[in-house]
């Protein structure tokens, strides 16, 4: 039986010293993977928690703009709710009240509470409640598009700005 150089000075065949070196270099890559993949994960669970914070601090100023919002409605419910009073229609006029209460208790929840008892107030109330929670959505859907309808912002521009701000307008888009 011949012997290889390597089996003559060694005493082992050939081909373990080249399977250690292989299984040397498969542990040293097995073990930068799993380092590369720990530096992964820490990466990105430090991404996701800015991700929550840029969220949070998004909502929070949404959150306010939109008790504001809400109460510049409550402000026009209750004058409506005055004229109506004045033009004796008290059951409408109550109605009106009615509404303007219930969007003044939602401001006043929006302006305290956080974005966790806001959203678990209104996922236990949509349970209790589907019917009203998706009328309910509805109407806030169709008055905040009558509401953007009629806010200056909703207006073309030529009618905000008369016909010299069409002119202007036009002007931009020639290039």
């Amino acid at each position: 039986m011949a012997y290889s150089e390597s089996e003559a000075t060694t005493g082992r065949p050939a081909g373990s010293e080249t399977r250690r070196e292989a299984e040397k270099t498969v542990g040293e890559v097995k073990h930068e993977v799993q380092r590369t993949a720990g530096e992964m994960k820490q990466e990105m669970q430090h991404l996701t928690e800015e991700a929550k914070e840029r969220g949070r601090a998004l909502f929070e100023g949404q959150r306010r703009a939109a008790a504001d919002e809400i109460g510049g409605m409550v402000e026009a419910l209750r004058r409506t709710q005055y004229g109506l009073d004045q033009e004796q229609k008290p059951s409408t006029a109550e109605l009106v009240g009615r509404a303007a209460n219930t969007l003044d208790r939602l401001a006043g929840s929006l302006r305290t509470q956080d974005f966790r008892s806001l959203f678990g107030e209104v996922e236990g109330y949509a349970r209790q409640h589907p019917g009203n929670f998706f009328g309910g959505s509805v109407a806030a859907r169709l008055l905040l598009a009558r509401f953007l309808k009629s806010s200056p912002e909703g207006q073309p521009y030529a009618s905000r700005h008369g016909s010299s701000g069409r002119r202007w307008q036009e002007s931009q888009h020639i290039f």
